[in-house]
């Protein structure tokens, strides 16, 4: 156990690594809640200068699409995101889904944790989330094309900042983030026990407790300078 302790905080830091062994024990320990840690970041859409995307195609696929059954989100899923208005650009190559992004605006119901982000401001920022690629095409540069089509998407609808929340427990995505230019913006710390849920973070409201179905409503904030 000490082990354990010792590697989580060497990757992770103290607080985060802490979190995630007490996520471990409530979600698959006991299997009682979780403690989940959100890492609230801003990442700036780019001006102009496209990418050649090669023989892949980025395109929107709406509900219904043929090529949203190669991704690895069921129906269920499709149906949550679709149904809060959610766009899904997905990746083609040779006609086979290798990668997809999913974007909200205005606001975005979590799904991991009861919260609703609502986005500031409104006209100039979209939340990203559900951020695919297939393993065979992680090594190659369909990220890259991926997001540079995205960027493309969203500056024809006037946006400025993607917004999103990140799991401080996971190095990579972290990383991957900050590559693209991503900006912490705060954080967001969720305590779950059964039908209780404890959060506390640094966007408003600051701390919300709710029972049930209850949920918060964060505001997260793009960068002004």
């Amino acid at each position: 156990m000490f082990a354990k302790i010792k590697s989580a905080v060497r990757e992770l830091g103290l607080g985060d690594g802490l979190g995630y062994l007490l996520d471990q024990l409530l979600a698959a320990r006991l299997k009682i809640g979780g403690f989940t840690r959100y890492v609230l970041t801003a990442q700036p859409v780019p001006e102009g200068g496209g990418m050649a995307m090669g023989r892949l195609e980025v395109r929107e696929a709406k509900a219904g699409d043929p090529a949203l059954a190669g991704l690895p989100v069921d129906d269920q899923v499709l149906a949550y995101r679709f149904g809060q208005g959610a766009v899904c650009l997905v990746a083609l190559d040779n006609g086979r889904a290798v990668g997809s992004i999913w974007f909200c605006f205005g606001a975005y119901d979590e799904d991991m944790v009861r919260c609703r982000f609502l986005l500031r401001p409104p006209a100039a920022t979209a939340w990203d989330f559900g951020v695919y690629v297939a393993p065979d095409h992680r090594l190659g540069r369909t990220f890259a094309r991926m997001w540079a089509a995205a960027n493309a998407y969203l500056r024809a609808r006037g946006v400025q900042w993607s917004l999103s929340r990140v799991s401080a427990y996971n190095v990579a995505s972290l990383q991957s983030h900050k590559r693209l230019g991503a900006r912490a913006v705060g954080r967001a710390t969720f305590l779950t026990l059964g039908p209780l849920q404890i959060m506390w973070s640094t966007a408003r409201p600051r701390c919300h407790v709710s029972w049930g179905t209850g949920r918060p409503e964060l505001e997260v904030k793009a960068p002004t300078g």
